[in-house]
């Protein structure tokens, strides 16, 4: 999941619980689930809770099965940060 400063906590909660979900429900991990950002580090969300992210440069591509990118802003107007939109030009083509 992408995540940036400002992101809505339950755009990055919610999602990531119904993936541990289902692994716990059929007793199999069906999914890996990684937290990053543009540099890494920690997020502050609009909520003002703070999430401890990997760098986006350090993710492989060809590991990645699904991208998902957390909404939100601090003024309530929706933002595309410049950084993830790049990140997925470069990464889609080689994620599943």
């Amino acid at each position: 999941m992408l995540v940036f400063d400002g992101a809505n906590l339950l755009d990055i909660s919610g999602p990531l619980q119904a993936l541990q979900s289902t692994s716990i429900a059929s007793g199999i991990p069906r999914y890996e689930t990684v937290v990053a950002s543009f540099k890494g580090g920690l997020i502050e969300t609009v909520a003002n809770v703070s999430i401890l992210t990997v760098k986006m440069d350090e993710l492989d591509p060809d590991g990645i099965d699904t991208v998902l990118i957390a909404g939100g802003s601090r003024n309530g107007r929706p933002i595309v940060p410049p950084e993830i939109v790049c990140w997925i030009q470069g990464a889609a083509p080689h994620a599943r």
